[in-house]
C-alpha cells in the first residue's frame, strides 16, 4: 500500500543451478579448465536477452526478459558471490545515484557500452536503454545474515531513490 509503481522479483533466475549448487551448471569445471564447450557456456549470465529457439539457457533468458525485464524501468541483479570477499556492485555512470543509493561498501562504474561483451544481463539492459544496477552479495551457495541484510537495505535504498517507496 506504501509503493508507487511496481515490483516484480524473481527469487531464483536458475534454479536448476541453485539447487545443484553450480553456478555454471551442468559443468563448473569448464570455467577453470578454459574448456568452450562447459564452463560460462553453461551460465545463465552469458546468454542475455536469449534466444527462444536456443539452448536450455538462452531460452530462460529470453523467456525473464519478454516477460518482464525488457518492459521495466530500472533493473537489479542480485547475485551471490565467491566465499572470502566483499560485497560490490556496478552500474552504468546513467546510474551512478542509485549505485550510491544501494550502498554496498565497494562499487565501480562500468564504461560506456557500444556492444555486448560478455552477454551478461547488465549489457542486455545497458543496450536496450534500460536503468540497471549489479549487486554481488556473499558468500555464494548459503544465506549469511549480515548479506541478506546488505541487499533488502540496498534494494530498499533504491527503492526509495527511484521514489517507489516514500
Amino acid at each position: 500500500a506504501k509503493m508507487k509503481g511496481s515490483v516484480v522479483a524473481f527469487p531464483v533466475a536458475n534454479p536448476i543451478a541453485v539447487r545443484m549448487w553450480q553456478q555454471d551448471y551442468p559443468s563448473e569445471l569448464g570455467r577453470y579448465t578454459g574448456q568452450k564447450t562447459m564452463g560460462l557456456a553453461n551460465n545463465l549470465n552469458r546468454h542475455w536477452p536469449g534466444r527462444p529457439d536456443g539452448t536450455l539457457h538462452e531460452q530462460m533468458c529470453h523467456t525473464l526478459w519478454e516477460t518482464a525485464i525488457r518492459h521495466s524501468s530500472f533493473h537489479i541483479d542480485l547475485h551471490g558471490w565467491t566465499d572470502n570477499s566483499l560485497g560490490l556492485a556496478w552500474a552504468s555512470e546513467a546510474n551512478r545515484q542509485a549505485l550510491n543509493a544501494f550502498s554496498l561498501p565497494v562499487s565501480s562504474i562500468n564504461p560506456p557500452l557500444k556492444k555486448a561483451k560478455y552477454n551478461c544481463l547488465d549489457e542486455a539492459c545497458e543496450l536496450a536503454g534500460i536503468p540497471w544496477i549489479t549487486a554481488e552479495l556473499t558468500p555464494q551457495n548459503r544465506i549469511w545474515e549480515k548479506s541478506v541484510r546488505q541487499g533488502v537495505r540496498g534494494v530498499t535504498n533504491v527503492l526509495k531513490h527511484l521514489g517507489v517507496l516514500d
